[in-house]
């Protein structure tokens, strides 16, 4: 869930479990944050869910799926950086791996800025998703580390415009040592 400002407190269906939150800029939470949730699909989960805050903040949410993960601890480990100034570079934290097999997920949010959109993604990754500004909606990226080490190093995603912005990596925890696709 990324807000174009801040959401003040989410309020996430149930079974839903909060990863982290964090702001775009690391000061000043009217440049909206990014908070991210975990959840384990059951059969009977509902279609469709709704997240709720008490602020205005214009939302962008998206969904991913990952199958051969631990449904007991989903997440390894996390990690953010959010921008104090104005930058090109999304630049996501190195994070310590527990399991080898982990999937190192990196997130990254902007505010938003008609026109903006992503030139380059981090060596080593595959995009699963990315939506681009439109004057309304954030830049919002997220792919998978197609090989993993521990530490993952930093990774940066480049944008055409200078924005606050943050990066986040998760690693999420595989069943069995198998690593979740």
């Amino acid at each position: 869930v990324l807000g174009t400002a801040d959401p003040g407190v989410i309020t996430p269906p149930s079974g839903y479990t909060l990863i982290r939150r964090d702001q775009i800029h690391p000061t000043n939470a009217g440049y909206g944050a990014q908070a991210l949730y975990s959840h384990v699909w059951h059969t009977g989960d509902p279609a469709s869910v709704i997240f709720s805050w008490v602020n205005g903040a214009a939302p962008d949410w998206s969904v991913s799926t990952w199958s051969g993960v631990d449904t007991a601890s989903p997440v390894d480990t996390s990690g953010a950086q959010s921008q104090g100034t104005r930058s090109t570079s999304i630049v996501a934290p190195s994070v310590t791996l527990t399991s080898a097999s982990d999937a190192v997920i990196m997130f990254g949010a902007a505010e938003y800025y008609f026109g903006n959109s992503i030139v380059s993604i981090p060596t080593g990754y595959t995009t699963r998703q990315s939506q681009f500004g439109d004057g309304v909606l954030p830049v919002l990226y997220f792919g998978t580390m197609d090989t993993v080490v521990s530490p993952t190093g930093t990774s940066t995603l480049v944008m055409t415009q200078p924005r606050y912005n943050v990066g986040v990596k998760i690693a999420l925890s595989p069943t069995s040592g198998a690593p979740p696709p």
